[in-house]
């Protein structure tokens, strides 16, 4: 899985350490369309431990609290990266891999604690940027 960084929002709630209150899995589906209204800049999370399958199968995982970020039921959407345009969507099991092959071969692997970061830039027009950077071992 994913550990969740942050997500810069409107007027969404933060706890005491500035962090979005992230609903529980009991209370998700309500307070997700409550927040549905929201505006929500980006998304940012780390990529786990297990970079085994994303690397092999060049697909992103997005975690199941974010996936409402994104146009549902498979509609595709543009991916704007360093390198061109990507034309993809999000799959059922919450993964974006369509369209991301050439994308893994100039910045990957993607390790641990990697950062990924998409940020919406138009939503008529369902263009995010996705922006990725690698983690420095010290």
């Amino acid at each position: 899985t994913v550990s969740i960084i942050s997500a810069r929002l409107g007027n969404f709630p933060l706890d005491d350490s500035g962090y979005p209150l992230i609903p529980d899995d009991i209370g998700y589906k309500l307070a997700v369309k409550k927040y549905l209204t929201m505006k929500l800049d980006y998304i940012e999370f780390r990529i786990s431990e297990e970079v085994h399958t994303i690397n092999m199968y060049n697909r992103i995982y997005i975690p199941e609290k974010y996936r409402f970020f994104f146009p549902l039921n498979g509609k595709d959407f543009i991916l704007l990266t360093g390198y061109g345009d990507i034309k993809t969507h999000l799959s059922a099991n919450g993964y974006i891999s369509k369209g991301l092959r050439y994308w893994f071969s100039l910045y990957g692997p993607l390790m641990p604690n990697d950062i990924i970061r998409i940020k919406l830039i138009n939503e008529n027009t369902a263009e995010y940027e996705l922006l990725y950077k690698k983690h420095n071992k010290k």
